[in-house]
């Protein structure tokens, strides 16, 4: 996976937190039409979203494959009542720098621009969880 793949996946990871995050724990659903990103993003949903539940950051009552057919492994999913779990809000809730300033993940994410593309909110979810991951391993 090249640079490119993973900035374009960190940027679906960061908007799919930005949409449970605003939502708090209530019902309703996703899709990917839900994220409002560019319709190439796609691709990348269904992984993300499951990478997100294997990791233990979100959790859904059901989740429908909705295969798409314009190629292969390119699914939409109808996720029914997804939420952050426990440890999710708790990364939400860790200080990150950004910049000269420090900020809570969650409140950065929620803050981020949506016309800027997520390009930000990615890169700041992208290096949390990289950073995460490297001091869980140690």
């Amino acid at each position: 996976m090249d640079r490119e793949q993973i900035s374009l996946s960190e940027e679906v990871i960061a908007r799919i937190l930005q949409v449970l995050l605003s939502r708090g724990i209530q019902g309703g659903d996703m899709k990917f039409a839900t994220l409002e990103l560019p319709s190439d993003r796609l691709r990348f949903f269904a992984a993300c979203f499951k990478w997100l539940v294997a990791e233990g950051i979100v959790r859904a009552e059901r989740v429908t494959v909705d295969p798409i057919g314009r190629e292969p492994g390119i699914d939409d999913l109808y996720i029914y009542n997804p939420s952050l779990t426990a440890y999710g809000f708790q990364l939400m809730g860790q200080v990150v720098s950004i910049g000269a300033s420090e900020d809570r993940l969650g409140a950065a994410l929620v803050k981020s621009d949506p016309s800027n593309g997520f390009w930000r909110a990615g890169e700041l979810v992208g290096g949390f969880l990289g950073g995460f991951t490297k001091s869980v391993g140690s």
